[in-house]
Parts: C-alpha cells; structure tokens; sequence
C-alpha cells in the first residue's frame, strides 16, 4: 500500500487493515465487531471503500457467498518488454521468467 494511501486512512479504515493484515483477512463480520457498530451497512461500505482505493480485495465464488472476505491487494508485478541486438521485443514476466527468450 501506497504511503499516501496510508496517511489517507480514517481510523476505522485503520482498524479493518490492521485486522485484514493480521489475520490474513476480513470479512463483514468482523468488520462490524471491531468498529463497535450495530450497522452492518456501516461495516460494509468502509469494506467497498478499501477496494474502491485499491487497498482491499474482495474475495467471492458466487452471489451472496457465505464464505466471501476481503484480502490486502498485493502489487502486480510489471511485465518487462526488452529489445534484442536485432530490434525484436522479448517479454518477460515476473523476475526471471524464460517467457520469451530464445534457446
């Protein structure tokens, strides 16, 4: 997460990705259960919120799933494009793949 990101946080927001970052996840639940409020609507939009700003991800198999959470999102690696002696692109992904290269 961003440190401008981070700075940006209400409290609550604090609290839900500490929890997030603690346990591993967060679901509505819990969120509703540490912020001491009885809304689970209150709960659940500070959750949209996170993933709105890139901080959570949320995590479901289907509509309404019992067993949904939210996680922290972690970064994407950058696909790294070079170019050969000849001028012809070679991709690469994550750190050290062989994706691309000749043999």
């Amino acid at each position: 997460m961003g440190e401008a990101i981070a700075f940006s946080l209400d409290p609550d927001e604090r609290r839900i990705v500490n929890y997030a970052i603690e346990h591993g996840r967060i679901n509505a639940s819990d969120a509703l259960r540490i912020l001491s409020t009885t809304y689970w609507h209150t709960a659940k939009g500070k959750l949209k919120r996170l993933v709105d700003r890139g901080v959570l991800d949320f995590i479901s198999k289907k509509h309404r799933d019992p067993n949904s959470h939210y996680v922290i999102r972690r970064p994407v690696a950058k696909e790294v494009v070079r170019r050969d002696s000849s001028g012809t692109r070679q991709r690469r992904g994550k750190r050290g793949s062989a994706a691309g290269r000749e043999k």
